[in-house]
């Protein structure tokens, strides 16, 4: 019995459509073309090499999905199957290309791939407002490429898809790739002025020495909101001049060599051809990580790779594979030796086990054995293990998975395979089977967590995690409100509790920040803080009160704690604040061009609540505008000054109250910023909750203003 057998079930090979006669059929595409949530088969025809050389474009077809496993051709009104004619599709991209909120279609056919190589027109069907689809071919480039391969992406931030048509072989007079830039309605201008595609430049596939690729991606490798360019390289021959897979980083639109990473090559390969290139963070330090699969160069496309590359950020990239799987789940090619085991495809990225965290899976051509790996389930440190064919299916039932893809139904990932016969007697046609997933597949999950030597945000999972920061300033991630969560020091780290028992027991160490989703609680500020002494650190947190009428964020705190404890002295922080509190003059009060006497009078009322009946009178107020005026005190030394001769009235009968409003704003401010290390996640908050907190204070109760910030464990302190 499989191991996953209480996961899936056999779905039976049966006909779905005995009208096609194509000479061969493509592997299976899926996505949802019709809109109803469910992921819909696109099979295209194929004249493969062999046989008759007449090369004539084969009918395909489109079935609709219903969610559970089982596709039903779609009707000539909803998609024009009459137009859906190729000779050899390779790749086929689904995005939403005129911006009505559906997937379009755009088919790379390279066409007949044996000599004379003569090419083919690539394809595109866009969604109309009635729901069906026109073949919109007609706006593409009208001319016969070899298009082994295309990517989609936004390429200029302009919030379209845009398309690389990657022409990566061909005849000497066939065309370079060519990018299409899309106007956002699915109208597309054909340029080569964005990318290298001259002679001589890395998408150069001519000459004696040719670039051959047959693959291309598109991602956001840093956050910018642009794409970059993949490259997949073939090294498969010593005239091969591409040894390397590349990555073309975006300059506002355009991609040149002068901003090139040559990616590592697989570990061991002598000769490879990089296949397919994803994106996906393994290791859950926010940075766009790669995962590369492929075959050998020789013997030629046989076995399979796969290599997992670390996004060290700058540009640079360390293949990290060998500590990332086990030796068998990386490698089945044999440099030099044929194996007869199936090359990958593709690879697809996807939490196949509902964890929160990305695995991926391998899509391959050839006869699939027991032992061969379809899915890496990541532990979230980036450690992979396998599900392989003999997880899913009994010994002798390998064919069921034959160039299988993994497609999204309602209960899981499901399997989808294909036959498709063209015979002389018996039942010809199309056949559509594969496996279906009966229930979530819920195991596996991840757990460990380790970041690297760089600032890391590592995100938690439904599981109990353990997470080791490592070097640098490192971020765990929470799923939900910091009042969801419960924080405990242990064993020279902290324990991260969900309090609704939904989000495990967290073990962090060398771990400097949470983020929840309201605020983030820096760990670290509790030990600088102790660096500095306690009245040092009470002053601080007074220039807050006194100059914003906030408690303090633990980030704004932690930075000045620092200043201070390196030399700066309070009168020179204090004029720092001062600074500041006059940019944001709408909230502090303080003006460039208030008088002296203004200024004076906005402290009294910031810092020691006097305003209003129980405001200064105005010898009080002129005392200190004369300090300011005669030189003898700056705006920020006078504040401190001010500050010092509040704490003096403690236990006055008339004016004790003062003291004891000021000392309590401390200790609130203490609590937020130092006991429980809070700075909002947004600028607004910060200002707006931390107003709030401060205003709440009174001179005889703390409890309402700690009450406003939103944490439940008021025991925990990092002080």
């Amino acid at each position: 019995m499989p191991t996953l057998s209480a996961y899936y079930t056999i779905n039976e090979i049966r006909s779905v459509d005995t009208s096609l006669r194509s000479k061969d059929a493509s592997v299976p595409f899926t996505a949802d073309l019709n809109g109803d949530g469910h992921a819909d088969l696109v099979v295209l025809g194929a004249y493969y090499p062999g046989g008759s050389p007449d090369y004539s474009p084969q009918a395909g077809r489109v079935l609709l999905g219903d969610g559970m496993g089982n596709f039903t051709p779609s009707s000539a009104a909803a998609f024009p199957t009459s137009t859906l004619n190729t000779v050899h599709p390779r790749k086929v991209l689904f995005a939403d290309f005129n911006a009505d909120g559906r997937s379009d279609m755009f088919v790379a056919d390279h066409g007949w791939d044996a000599n004379p190589f003569p090419g083919e027109q690539n394809r595109l069907y866009l969604s109309t407002a009635s729901g069906s689809f026109d073949d919109a071919t007609g706006l593409l480039p009208q001319l016969k490429d070899f298009s082994h391969s295309a990517a989609a992406g936004d390429i200029d931030g302009d919030g379209d898809v845009d398309i690389f048509v990657a022409n990566g072989y061909g005849s000497e007079n066939m065309p370079l790739s060519y990018m299409l830039v899309n106007d956002g309605k699915g109208n597309f201008s054909s340029t080569r002025d964005n990318i290298p595609a001259h002679k001589g430049g890395v998408l150069d596939f001519t000459g004696a020495n040719p670039h051959h690729f047959p693959g291309a991606t598109l991602a956001d490798l840093n956050g910018d909101g642009l794409s970059e360019l993949l490259i997949a390289a073939e090294a498969s021959a010593p005239f091969d001049a591409l040894k390397n897979s590349v990555v073309l980083w975006n300059q506002d639109g355009k991609f040149s060599e002068s901003a090139m990473t040559a990616l590592p090559a697989p570990a061991g390969m002598t000769t490879h051809i990089d296949l397919d290139i994803q994106k996906i963070d393994f290791n859950g330090d926010g940075r766009q990580d790669l995962v590369v699969v492929g075959t050998n160069g020789k013997p030629y496309y046989d076995g399979a790779f796969v290599q997992l590359l670390r996004n060290d950020g700058g540009n640079g990239f360390t293949d990290v594979t060998a500590g990332s799987m086990a030796a068998e789940d990386a490698r089945t090619s044999i440099p030099d030796t044929g194996t007869g085991k199936p090359w990958a495809m593709w690879v697809k990225v996807l939490d196949f086990n509902n964890d929160g965290v990305m695995d991926f899976a391998v899509e391959y051509n050839g006869q699939l054995k027991p032992s061969t790996p379809l899915v890496w389930l990541n532990d979230g440190s980036g450690h992979f293990t396998t599900l392989k064919v003999g997880d899913f299916v009994n010994a002798g039932d390998e064919w069921r998975l034959g160039n299988g893809h993994f497609y999204k139904t309602e209960n899981g990932y499901s399997i989808v395979a294909h036959q498709y016969v063209n015979g002389t007697s018996g039942t010809n046609g199309l056949f559509v089977g594969g496996l279906v997933s009966t229930k979530p597949y819920q195991e596996h999950v991840a757990w460990n967590f380790a970041g690297g030597d760089l600032d890391d945000q590592i995100a938690t999972t439904a599981v109990n995690n353990t997470i080791n920061g490592n070097a640098g300033v490192d971020t765990v991630v929470a799923a939900g409100a910091r009042a969801a969560y419960s924080i405990t020091k242990a064993n020279g780290g902290y324990q991260l509790r969900d309090n609704k028992g939904t989000d495990g027991l967290d073990t962090l160490t060398n771990v400097e920040k949470i983020r929840f989703t309201d605020m983030t609680v820096d760990l670290t500020i509790g030990a600088n803080a102790a660096t500095i002494s306690a009245a040092g650190l009470k002053t601080l947190e007074e220039l807050y009160v006194a100059f914003f009428n906030r408690a303090p964020d633990a980030t704004g705190l932690n930075y000045w704690i620092t200043e201070y404890r390196n030399g700066q002295s309070i009168n020179s922080i204090a004029e720092s604040f001062y600074d500041a509190a006059v940019q944001y003059s709408s909230l502090t009060g303080y003006s460039s061009t208030m008088t002296n006497a203004d200024f004076v009078r906005v402290i009294y009322k910031n810092v020691l609540g006097r305003s209003g009946s129980s405001a200064p009178p105005d010898a009080d107020v002129n005392y200190w505008a004369d300090l300011l005026a005669q030189g003898k005190e700056t705006k920020g030394s006078l504040v401190t000054a001010m500050l010092a001769s509040a704490h003096t009235f403690k236990g006055n009968a008339t004016w004790g109250w003062v003291a004891d409003l000021l000392d309590n704003k401390i200790t609130v401010a203490n609590y937020v910023a130092v006991q429980q290390g809070i700075t909002y996640n947004n600028a607004a908050d910060s200002i707006s909750k931390g107003s709030a907190i401060a205003a709440a204070v009174t001179a005889t109760d703390t409890s309402a203003a700690i009450n406003l910030i939103g944490v439940t464990d008021s025991g925990f302190s990092l002080a």
